[in-house]
């Protein structure tokens, strides 16, 4: 079935105009504060290995993922969770 061009998917919505920018007020604030108590800030990737989100998430929570495949055939999924990542990240480049 093919979706409409002007439509987006559930759940999903546009922010503009005074809602657009008072959510990025929110999110300043929120990280002048993190910023205040010494807290780095850190982008995990927005794509990485399924097996992953599995293994931190749970079978079942990660199976509600965005999965597809890279041309290798490897499994990916658009991240669903933020902890996965992080908790590598402090892992391998922060220990």
């Amino acid at each position: 079935m093919s979706e409409a061009l002007s439509s987006i998917p559930n759940g999903m919505r546009y922010y503009f105009g005074r809602e657009g920018r008072l959510r990025r007020a929110i999110e300043e604030t929120a990280m002048s504060v993190l910023d205040g108590w010494s807290y780095e800030e850190i982008s995990t990737p927005a794509i990485d290995y399924y097996s992953m989100f599995e293994r931190g998430m749970g079978q079942m929570e990660a199976h509600r993922a965005f999965r597809f495949t890279d041309t290798d055939g490897r499994l990916l999924a658009l991240r669903p969770d933020v902890t996965s990542g992080i908790a590598r990240a402090v892992s391998t480049l922060l220990s």
